[in-house]
């Protein structure tokens, strides 16, 4: 692994480092103050460029009650080149901001008020109540228990990951939803992605993220 730092002038002086990895190219650790002026490059080299064109048009609604989880999430997306980024704080205005932001991905959190994930998931996948019932949801999340993902793709998710969470891990979710995405289908009382294996979800935390992102 190579490794590259330069010192960027900002009121308080923060560091970029850039790593060169075999199987990924370049990836950056950037503080979150200075992530949007390089993402564009950065997005450049690590994905081929209709890919990166794509993300840079995506639209992205974070949904979670932790500033900071929301600042990381922020970061990560910026890096890998996506422009148009919406917060929610918590689950009652994660609802709203679908309704009102339509937005093309949806980032939420399992552990918060009003509603949690879940209530959140049953709410979204009602196809009779709620207009945008069709939205690809990734659950991010810091429980790694079977129980857990199981129950998150019964309610419909179309991607798991698990805190800390890496720019690689966001990257290939993102691209998946939109390279292959999943017909919606209503089995029963399920609405969602249709089905897939349980173990592609693999919810295992990324353990590079201190190689991948840091935000001050």
């Amino acid at each position: 692994m190579f490794r590259a730092q330069a010192e960027i002038s900002l009121p308080i002086v923060q560091i970029l480092s850039i790593y060169f990895r075999p199987s990924l190219g370049f990836v950056a650790i950037l503080p979150g103050e200075i992530a949007s002026p390089f993402a564009a490059e950065i997005a450049e080299r690590v994905v081929e460029p209709e890919i990166a064109r794509r993300l840079e048009a995506l639209k992205v609604l974070i949904v979670d009650d932790e500033h900071t989880m929301r600042k990381v999430t922020r970061s990560l997306l910026q890096v890998i080149g996506v422009r148009n980024i919406h917060e929610a704080h918590d689950g009652r205005s994660g609802l709203e901001a679908i309704c009102t932001l339509t937005p093309d991905v949806v980032i939420l959190d399992w552990e918060m008020p009003s509603p949690n994930g879940g209530q959140f998931m049953r709410t979204v996948r009602s196809p009779g109540s709620f207009p945008l019932p069709s939205v690809p949801i990734i659950m991010l999340t810091a429980y790694a228990e079977r129980s857990r993902v199981v129950e998150a793709v019964r309610l419909g998710v179309n991607e798991f990951l698990v805190k800390p969470v890496s720019s690689k891990a966001l990257l290939a979710r993102l691209v998946s939803i939109l390279c292959k995405p999943r017909r919606m289908v209503k089995k029963g009382d399920y609405y969602g992605p249709e089905p897939r294996k349980l173990s592609s979800y693999k919810p295992e935390s990324d353990h590079d993220l201190s190689e991948i992102v840091v935000v001050n």
